[in-house]
């Protein structure tokens, strides 16, 4: 659904007939309310009559599947809008910070939801603040103060449109002037009662409960009325010093109804004991403040405010700010813990931890560039450079830290350093992984925090140091071409913006034109393709193949004639060399058949081949014609297969199919019958291409059955006949024939 501005509800389409179906649903048209059966959902809101928000909203009834459901959200029909105003901040508050994790409250006007805020400050890393919460004109967020360097921060604030407000210098962030953690025992802390009215002093370093580490400083209460302190060493603070804060670490179990309590309070250069809220007292709690008026005559401190019942089940944080710095800048400050009960039930008991006096001071001198920054060698033509610089510092130059960053140039990948953020990195090796200009930042650090930076350019020069030719390796036909193309390469193996030219060689197989054209003149290979460019080379291979040859085969159905019968081959281009074989053998067959063809060219610049089949057969009919009659003899049907031309009673079909001449007169086949078979022999030529000659025989002249014809002898001539074999007792007498047929 969609709110208007005034309240105004926008709901999605639904459709009136879901639930109930009939004809007149089906044809009404949609209508608008809650939609709980569709997957995709269309409010619309045709004219909006209000100017103002409106907000979509996505909701659910029922149940979801693990509490989750992943939507998709399409606003349409925007148009250009003015820009929002500009953000502006007045205020943050609290304006100091220490260390850990604190909550500030920025404030200011034109803060928009989705607004981030970052901690800025020149020469240190950006700090993000977390957990934004935008209400009105106040944003409410989360800083991490623990590593950040002491001094004055500007409060960045970024609108989602993209502008800024920025409120500088309106954070100070403090570093420790003294600190305590109790783990390297407690040198200087001492504690006692108050003599010589209370005796009773249970004050002690233990490992029971702690805040960080294993050791804090702990005292039970006793069922007696009693004070029993925990005094600091006396604490030098800085001449100048400002920004002072005090922060600890407590946890506490006291008697309840405020009978018994824990208090602090300071003396200055050694005078009277005050409490930290006294009226003068120039400290103020930020945090974690006295939490109840003590509330028991028998208690030493009754009615003051204090510390007193239960905190919780775990260490809290106390922040206290010196809120007068002349009151303590210059001074000895010492601090003390007190324990006041009331003379009845036992309290569990007190535990301090961690003790930090943080502040701003001029006590520490940042260091000082000695030796300004440099580079060698600059320009680089390589991939590397030796940064260095030097420094100085009040607390001993081996207490510095040196910090390198890239910041700024024309470079586009990132830099690595051999060191970088110790003492040993003021001499560090910057490695390039691409040519540019570089501005790199040097940040030395002192043992305060306190910094100071430096700057060196340094240009890295693109260098030609290899070359690679393109394509690697090629197979080209002989006579063919095949361009190559070569890229000088930089030493971080990036093309040369400015190309130079390069000179072109071929180590054999033919020749390479200026332009990178080679043209295959020798089958072989690889053979190698050379670019150079001054000192620097780059290669490919080359290897060449035959070129494709066409084959053609001729000839290949012959008649026979009693030598040897060959088949021919013609080659594109002409001229090739082709070796033919017959069935596997170089010899050319003589005999009738057929026979496989292969030609292959055997030549050292082509290949190519083709196959066939060569037919040795007798001579056709239209050959043995011309052998035998004129053209006008054919003509005039002299030569036609029923004609007889020299009367012998054979036609010209019968003489071609027997091998006789048809212009000399020719005996007919000789019939023999020796009692028990009627034998006709003949012969005729082999494999006539042209005639079947078919043996028959009939009782009657009328009725011919086929009779099979047997072969006596083969060879270029053939001896054949055919048998009627009489059946014993048989007395009819058969008769034989040849018949011939195309």
């Amino acid at each position: 659904k969609i709110n208007g501005p005034t309240g105004t509800l926008h709901q999605p389409y639904v459709m009136p007939f879901v639930g109930t179906w009939t004809t007149a649903n089906l044809s009404a048209p949609a209508t608008t309310g809650v939609n709980n059966t569709d997957n995709v959902e269309q409010v619309y809101v045709a004219s909006p009559s209000v100017a103002g928000v409106y907000t979509a909203v996505v909701t659910y009834s029922g149940t979801l599947t693990n509490g989750a459901q992943n939507f998709s959200l399409i606003l349409s029909g925007g148009v250009a809008n003015a820009s929002a105003p500009a953000p502006a901040s007045s205020a943050v508050s609290p304006a100091v910070g220490t260390s850990g994790t604190m909550v500030a409250t920025l404030t200011g006007t034109g803060f928009m939801p989705g607004a981030n805020v970052k901690l800025t400050k020149s020469g240190q890393p950006e700090v993000v603040a977390t957990g934004q919460e935008i209400v009105g004109d106040s944003a409410k967020v989360r800083i991490n103060v623990t590593g950040m360097t002491a001094g004055l921060w500007n409060v960045v604030v970024t609108n989602p449109d993209g502008q800024i407000a920025t409120l500088a210098n309106a954070f100070t962030v403090v570093g420790p002037i003294w600190q305590e953690d109790f783990e390297s025992g407690a040198a200087g802390w001492t504690h006692s009662a108050t003599a010589p009215t209370y005796t009773i002093d249970n004050w002690a370093l233990v490992t029971t409960q702690s805040h960080s580490a294993t050791h804090s400083y702990f005292a039970s209460g006793p069922s007696s009325k009693n004070i029993e302190d925990l005094y600091s060493p006396s604490i030098a603070i800085p001449a100048g010093a400002d920004s002072l804060r005090l922060t600890f670490w407590h946890r506490y179990g006291f008697q309840s109804q405020r009978r018994d309590g824990g208090v602090l309070e300071f003396s200055i250069n050694g005078g009277g004991w005050f409490d930290v809220t006294a009226s003068g007292s120039g400290a103020a709690f930020v945090s974690g403040g006295y939490n109840g008026a003590l509330n028991s005559s028998s208690n030493p401190l009754n009615g003051q405010q204090a510390w007193t019942g239960t905190n919780t089940t775990a260490f809290t944080q106390v922040v206290l700010d010196l809120t007068d710095s002349a009151k303590y800048a210059g001074k000895n400050l010492q601090m003390r813990w007190r324990i006041a009960t009331n003379s009845s039930t036992a309290s569990t008991g007190w535990w301090i931890d961690d003790v930090v006096l943080a502040g701003a001071t001029s006590a520490n001198v940042a260091p000082s560039i000695a030796t300004p920054a440099a580079a060698a060698p600059s320009p680089v033509t390589g991939i590397s450079t030796v940064l260095t610089v030097g420094a100085s510092d009040d607390g001993g130059e081996a207490a510095l830290t040196y910090t390198w960053s890239a910041t700024g140039g024309t470079f586009q990948r990132p830099v690595s350093f051999s060191e970088n953020g110790t003492n040993a990195a003021k001499t560090t090796t910057a490695t390039f992984t691409i040519a540019g200009n570089y501005t790199f930042t040097v940040t030395v650090r002192d043992a305060a925090g306190l910094t100071t930076t430096d700057t060196v350019d340094v240009v890295v020069d693109p260098t030609a140091t290899s070359i690679v030719v393109t394509p690697p390796t090629a197979t080209i036909s002989y006579g063919g071409t095949q361009a190559f193309s070569a890229s000088v390469l930089d030493q971080f193996t990036d093309p040369l913006a400015v190309q130079p030219g390069v000179a072109w060689s071929a180590g054999g197989g033919g020749s390479i034109s200026e332009g990178g054209t080679f043209t295959a003149q020798t089958v072989g290979g690889p053979y190698t393709i050379t670019a150079t460019s001054g000192t620097v080379v780059g290669t490919a291979s080359a290897t060449i193949t035959k070129a494709p040859a066409s084959v053609t085969l001729g000839s290949l159905t012959q008649t026979y004639t009693g030598t040897a019968r060959t088949a021919t081959a013609t080659t594109t281009p002409a001229g090739l060399t082709v070796n033919i074989t017959y069935d596997g053998s170089a010899t050319a067959p003589v005999n009738h058949g057929s026979y496989a063809v292969s030609a292959i060219v055997n030549d050292v610049s082509y290949a190519g081949s083709e196959s066939g089949v060569l037919n040795i057969t007798g001579i056709p009919i239209a050959e043995w014609r011309a052998l035998h009659f004129t053209p006008a003899e054919i003509a005039a049907g002299l030569a036609d297969d029923t004609s007889d031309a020299d009367h012998d009673g054979l036609s010209n079909l019968a003489e071609y199919g027997l091998g006789t001449n048809p212009r000399v007169f020719t005996p007919q086949p000789g019939f023999v019958f020796d009692g028990t078979a009627l034998t006709l022999n003949f012969t005729r030529p082999k494999a006539l291409p042209d005639v079947t000659c078919i043996a028959e025989y009939s009782e009657n002249f009328t009725a011919w059955t086929p009779l099979s014809i047997e072969l006596i002898t083969d060879g270029p001539t053939q001896t054949l006949r055919a048998r009627y074999l009489l059946i014993p007792g048989e007395t009819s007498r058969p008769f034989l024939r040849l018949r011939f047929t195309r």
